[in-house]
């Protein structure tokens, strides 16, 4: 019988069936216990994502391109700071400077924005499918980066806004999250 009955269990079952067709009681389909029934398949997997492949030599010139990037925009938020504050003492400046290179940082969407420029001016960039793929090849290399702690850190994350569901929080997140280099990479000239 095709009940979905584990092994062992469908001999036990008849007997107590036959039991209870002897005592006058027929079994119908609702008398059955079904605590003992095995739960429903769980649903198929979502089939995963192909990995992305990315050659050594694009993923050494993307990060190039990122730590120049993290870099620039460090040191304009560096010298901003010692600009706006001429009459410290060296001491004072230098505690000033130590604290914005620890809160400086560019967004991830912007940090993203220039990449595609740069392919953009290069000629690399030709199609909207190609920039779409250039799009997602920064991220993955980026959040690549970030995860590995090779290079960047979140420096700063935005809040999640009550009404805001999953996808759009995480699509914000990427976006607006705020990366700096990571407190055990040093730099390269770049």
């Amino acid at each position: 019988e095709g009940l979905g009955l584990r092994a062992g269990e469908e001999g036990e079952r008849s007997r107590d069936d036959q039991g209870r067709r002897a005592e006058g009681g027929g079994a119908s389909q609702g008398d059955l216990d079904h605590s003992h029934d095995p739960p429903p398949p769980p649903p198929p997997p979502a089939a995963p994502k192909p990995a992305t492949k990315i050659s050594a030599q694009k993923f050494a010139l993307i990060k190039s391109f990122l730590a120049q990037k993290v870099r620039e925009v460090l040191e304009s938020e560096l010298s901003h700071v010692r600009a706006l504050a001429p009459g410290e003492s060296v001491d004072e400046r230098d505690s000033s400077n130590a604290d914005a290179e620890n809160e400086s940082g560019i967004s991830q969407g912007e940090l993203v924005r220039q990449y595609l420029e740069h392919q953009a001016a290069l000629g690399q960039v030709k199609t909207a499918a190609e920039l779409e793929k250039e799009f997602d090849l920064a991220h993955k290399v980026i959040n690549h980066l970030v995860k590995r702690g090779e290079m960047l850190t979140v420096l700063l994350r935005p809040s999640r806004k009550e009404e805001e569901d999953d996808v759009t929080y995480l699509q914000r997140l990427q976006d607006e999250r705020i990366l700096t280099y990571h407190s055990t990479y040093v730099p390269e000239d770049v």
